[in-house]
């Protein structure tokens, strides 16, 4: 997705091209693991974490295991539902993505 913006400088017409790349950019593990946390916070079944985390079979089935493993997530009848201690890392992962440079958005000026 691109957004175009335009402001005058000194009587001439710029324009600041900002593009947002996180739909195209590759996820780290953390990301994934954030992505699959947050979904589960109300307790969802394996298909839907699947769906809207955008993971295979195959990857979901061995992030959920790791998160289990690790206690972020505990599985109940079916439902996975994110622990206490998988919301404390929601909320520090959260805390410290804000100290991270915005490498998502680049601007670059066209004159």
């Amino acid at each position: 997705m691109n957004i175009y913006k335009y402001c005058l400088s000194e009587g001439t017409a710029k324009s600041i091209v900002i593009r947002m790349e996180t739909e195209s950019k590759r996820r780290d593990k953390h990301d994934i693991v954030l992505d699959i946390l947050k979904i589960a916070r109300g307790g969802k079944r394996k298909t839907h974490i699947m769906y809207k985390a955008k993971l295979s079979y195959g990857q979901l089935k061995a992030y959920l295991e790791l998160l289990n493993d690790r206690g972020l997530l505990e599985s109940n009848d079916g439902f996975y539902h994110t622990t206490s201690k998988g919301l404390n890392f929601i909320k520090t992962y959260e805390e410290i993505s804000l100290f991270k440079a915005p490498s998502e958005n680049r601007i670059t000026n066209n004159s």
